[in-house]
């Protein structure tokens, strides 16, 4: 059960939506296997999403294949109060994560990047959530001025390696920062 599911569609607006309640996403974007389309060019912004399984979520694994999205834009969105995680991308490449208020997410905590290039992360307002507040695993990304606040992990990064962070705001996690790579872990 999803509120919005955009399969392999491309140049979309979802825009002033309030998605409640759905056993899987609010908003789901997805790539399908043997479909000669990638999802391209979606924009989600102003919309409020609460009480989901996932709030917003890219899910590009299909059986053996791995089929990216690229240029999504997720913008001022207040994401609240979902199971497994405010926002969940993975392999999305040029995307925008701005200006969204994340608050109270469970599982994996506020925005999760996974397997993921070339995003901008900036401006957005991560609270009280579970896990992480930014968990970031890939390359060639940048994450500025996010306020991340009450969560176990502020920002952490997995085998990642080339991001840019500068500006961000992290208080009153159980770690502010954190990197994990090749079996070593670097809390601070």
């Amino acid at each position: 059960d999803r509120g919005i599911y955009l399969k392999a569609s491309s140049h979309n607006i979802m825009s002033g939506n309030t998605i409640v309640n759905n056993s899987d996403s609010g908003i789901m974007v997805a790539s399908v296997r043997n479909d000669p389309y990638y999802p391209t060019n979606n924009t989600l912004k102003d919309n409020v999403i609460v009480d989901n399984n996932y709030g917003i979520k890219s899910d590009t694994r299909s059986s053996y294949y791995i089929r990216p999205v690229y240029n999504l834009t997720i913008v001022n969105n207040k994401v609240n109060r979902n199971t497994q995680g405010g926002i969940y991308l993975h392999t999305s490449y040029y995307g925008t994560i701005s200006g969204n208020f994340l608050e109270d997410n469970g599982g994996l905590g506020g925005i999760n990047i996974i397997n993921s290039y070339s995003n901008l992360i900036s401006s957005n307002t991560v609270l009280n959530n579970s896990r992480y507040g930014i968990h970031l695993n890939g390359h060639y990304n940048e994450l500025f001025n996010n306020l991340i606040t009450n969560g176990d992990y502020g920002i952490f990064l997995r085998s990642s390696s080339r991001n840019t962070l500068s500006g961000n705001n992290m208080t009153m996690n159980t770690y502010n920062f954190g990197i994990y790579e090749g079996g070593y872990m670097y809390l601070e």
